[in-house]
């Protein structure tokens, strides 16, 4: 269906959705994450950071990942190996990755985490955009018991985001420049490969995958109409089989045996001769959608009887 709401989450009313715990989010490879977002505010306080996907926070040494925008306004992400700040990846965007013009507009960004390496991507409307190192020790992430929160930074007074949130998505997986720029303005179907976690935010919490990973929602969210946008046409991986079947006709000819008899016995007799003649015709027909069976069956009895001589012919076609 086409897009219709986003989830608008209120800075002053500490609003923000989150799930708990489970398998399928609990990432520590490989990972992309995928938003549209709409600030209504950006950080103002020096230090204040406003949280779009977190889970986990290393102030209680907890930490797997968090996705922020800094009070500079540049987007920050991080990754723990440890739980601990003592074992970050840590990078920032070079500069201002929400500027005063997108402020009250819609803006796509997406973050892909190559772990081993480390390497973090971010992008700003499909388009790459440059990064600083600030720490890169750490290779894999860990795996916390913490909720995984949109809009909070678990625990972390103020760091509350205040704007609209929509189409948000969670991979295991790299997702290519090609595969980000050609989706991110389609509804996806949410049985895509590597897919973890598909959030429409269309009036309601549901998790589009199959992992079922619905939110809830904290002090009372409302959904608002102003969607980034409203094509309606869905990706989806799934393959349609096409079976075609042929129906075979089969005709069987079935096979006639004949056999011929002839008796002759003499006896003396006064009566007068007599010939008797019988013939006897039978047909039978069968048919089937599938099956066609034709079958003839012609039962032919002869007897003549001439003085003393008896002549018996019979004709046998097998069905």
């Amino acid at each position: 269906m086409a897009n219709s709401r986003s989830l608008d989450l209120e800075n002053g009313l500490a609003q923000y959705v989150y799930i708990i715990d489970n398998t399928s989010i609990s990432i520590t490879g490989d990972m992309s994450f995928e938003c549209w977002a709409n600030f209504e505010q950006l950080p103002s306080t020096a230090g204040a950071e406003m949280a779009l996907c977190c889970k986990g926070n290393a102030l209680n040494s907890n930490e797997s990942w968090q996705i922020l925008i800094t009070q500079s306004d540049k987007l920050r992400v991080i990754f723990s190996e440890d739980g601990t700040s003592g074992d970050r990846t840590h990078w920032e965007s070079t500069n201002a990755i929400i500027v005063s013009s997108d402020v009250g507009a819609w803006v796509h960004i997406a973050v892909t985490i190559d772990v081993s390496v480390p390497t973090i991507t971010m992008y700003k409307n499909t388009s790459s955009v440059g990064t600083t190192v600030t720490s890169s020790t750490a290779t894999a992430i860990y795996d916390s018991n913490a909720n995984l929160e949109f809009g909070r930074l678990e625990a972390t007074s103020g760091f509350y985001l205040d704007g609209k949130l929509d189409e948000v998505r969670i991979w295991n997986i790299l997702r290519t420049a090609s595969e980000i720029s050609t989706n991110y303005q389609r509804e996806l179907a949410g049985n895509e490969a590597n897919l973890q976690g598909y959030w429409q935010l269309d009036n309601n919490y549901t998790d589009s995958t199959s992992n079922t990973n619905n939110l809830t929602p904290s002090g009372t969210p409302v959904f608002s109409t102003d969607v980034p946008f409203t094509d309606n046409t869905t990706t989806s991986t799934s393959t349609t089989s096409t079976s075609t079947s042929t129906t075979t006709t089969s005709t069987s000819t079935t096979s006639t045996s004949s056999s011929t008899s002839t008796s002759t016995s003499t006896t003396t007799s006064t009566s007068t001769t007599a010939t008797v003649t019988s013939t006897s015709t039978t047909t039978s027909t069968s048919t089937t959608s599938t099956l066609t069976s034709t079958s003839t069956s012609t039962t032919t009895s002869t007897t003549t009887s001439t003085t003393t001589t008896l002549d018996y012919r019979f004709v046998v076609e097998r069905v």
